[in-house]
């Protein structure tokens, strides 16, 4: 079974390819009218089994999957896993009437992103692509460290997030602000402790030429002197050294607006600021 739908929007929005696998047809008719409701141009597929959905997403390039776990044939499990090992990167979300333990874990380890329980809203399908549409859209981050070694691997950790990343790099406080007056960048993940101008002043000067600059302080020092330091210059996010990409993943969703999804590790901690 395969439908093509297209639901049409502002010519200079992105395209979003939408895949909703479930055998009830109420469950995807209930998606569809949801997901025009955001802004984007919307082009949905549909399939009632797993086989299908297996076909589906071993064969196209999806920016956003509804997949149901009960799918008739093929669970919907069996599909994505199937999919996954084919090298499929779909942004997927797990539907079913109830979140087992083990399918919640199963979900983590395949990379969905969010785990739906039926009955759901129209919000959390808009919320989720919302989300979609966001990492969709190229990030321009800038990364302040004066050690080449850490710039180095907190590139690498942000690669591993959800979000599609353009990198700068800056290894001081003057650095940086000449970096960011060229490009204006959507993040600054800035380290407090460098030689010179330090990550406070940096931020200072920063805010006078963007009062709403998005940065993400970053240090090893976890002084209870530091973090409320931070809290009086009003930071928006702060991140301990070694930080993780599910960690970033939830600042992110925090300085975006976004709702982070129900299926994020319970145990991810973030600093609250």
């Amino acid at each position: 079974m395969g439908i093509l739908i297209l639901v049409m929007a502002e010519p200079d929005l992105p395209d979003i390819r939408v895949l909703i696998a479930d055998d009830a047809a109420t469950i995807r008719g209930f998606i569809e009218k949801a997901l025009p409701s955001t802004a984007a141009n919307v082009f949905i597929e549909e399939t009632d089994n797993g086989a299908d959905c297996f076909k589906h997403l071993s064969q196209f390039d999806y920016d956003l999957s509804f997949i149901d776990v009960n799918l008739p044939g093929l669970t919907g499990m069996d599909a994505l896993t199937q999919a996954r090992e084919l090298g499929s990167e779909a942004f997927v979300v797990i539907m079913s009437g109830e979140m087992t333990a083990e399918n919640r874990d199963l979900a983590r380890a395949l990379n969905a992103y969010e785990y739906l329980v039926k009955p759901f809203e129209a919000a959390d399908v808009a919320a989720t692509l919302e989300c979609c549409i966001r990492v969709k859209k190229p990030t321009r981050v800038l990364i302040v460290d004066d050690s080449a070694t850490t710039r180095k691997v907190i590139r690498k950790v942000l690669s591993g997030t959800i979000f599609n990343f353009e990198f700068d790099e800056a290894d001081n406080g003057a650095s940086a602000i000449a970096a960011y007056e060229q490009k204006k960048h959507d993040i600054v993940f800035l380290d407090i402790n460098m030689p010179g101008i330090d990550g406070f002043e940096t931020l200072e000067l920063l805010r006078k030429r963007n009062p709403r600059v998005q940065v993400v302080l970053m240090t090893a020092d976890h002084t209870a002197a530091l973090l409320e330091t931070a809290k009086a210059q009003g930071v928006q996010a702060f991140l301990y050294k070694p930080f993780f990409a599910d960690q970033v993943n939830l600042v992110l969703h925090d300085l975006f607006g976004l709702r982070p999804p129900g299926l994020a590790d319970a145990e991810t901690e973030i600093v609250p600021v």
